[in-house]
């Protein structure tokens, strides 16, 4: 057996890269390191949806705040927040100058264009930090990581389009015994249902390898060797 093994390590065969889009890329091996092309977030921005402020502005229950308009998430910031102003913004609206604090919704009472505070805050909070998650340049997943749906979703939020993974082995599988039949056949004495390349084939499909079942062979040299012309192709058999 560990000559065996030797022999297989030694001969493995090297498998190059190619370039796979996002939809495709479940299953496969990362062949490098994969960068971020941007910063997440890319700028300071709302974690929740209320009212962008100054924190020690709604430190005490009652405070009146004048709301001096209103950014939603993806527009432009073009709003710079004085004493007692107030800017209604929404999850991931970015931050107006001057603001440190988001007074959520729940927490503030509605009047036209003028809010006060319905409980005091205690602590400054809410908002989500230009590259809380990572910023660009940084590395975000690892060559020879077996990519998952969370590595895709992360690949995604880096903004790539598509990975360099390593090409899918093909492998081919043969098996051989005369006394071998298809399951479901009417079997004959001395015969038996195949089932290794079934096992074989699953672990490897589930493993992402590209397949080529060969069928069973008969104990016969010239039978197997035509089988084995089947699979030049192949990387491993």
């Amino acid at each position: 057996i560990h000559e065996a093994l030797n022999l297989v390590a030694a001969n493995r065969p090297l498998l190059n890269s190619e370039q796979v889009t996002l939809e495709n890329c479940l299953g496969r091996t990362l062949f490098d390191d994969v960068l971020a092309n941007v910063t997440v977030p890319p700028l300071d921005a709302s974690a929740m949806d209320g009212y962008a402020v100054r924190f020690s502005d709604v430190r005490e229950s009652g405070a009146p705040l004048a709301v001096i308009g209103e950014v939603a998430a993806g527009s432009p910031n073009t709003f710079s927040i004085g004493e007692e102003e107030a800017v209604r913004v929404f999850t991931g609206s970015p931050m107006p100058k001057g603001a440190d604090h988001i007074l959520i919704q729940e927490h503030a009472n509605a009047c036209d264009d003028q809010i006060t505070v319905a409980r005091p805050q205690e602590t400054a909070r809410h908002i989500r930090r230009a590259g809380g998650d990572f910023c660009k340049g940084d590395r975000v997943l690892e060559a020879g990581t077996r990519l998952g749906p969370r590595h895709i979703g992360v690949a995604a939020a880096a903004n790539h389009g598509s990975l360099l993974v390593k090409r899918r082995p093909k492998i081919a599988i043969l098996t051989a015994g005369s006394e071998l039949r298809p399951p479901g056949s009417i079997l004959l004495d001395g015969q038996i249902a195949e089932s290794n390349s079934f096992t074989l084939s699953k672990l490897m499909e589930s493993r992402g390898a590209e397949l080529t079942v060969l069928g069973a062979a008969r104990d016969d040299e010239q039978n197997i060797d035509s089988k084995f012309e089947e699979a030049q192709s192949a990387d491993i058999i």
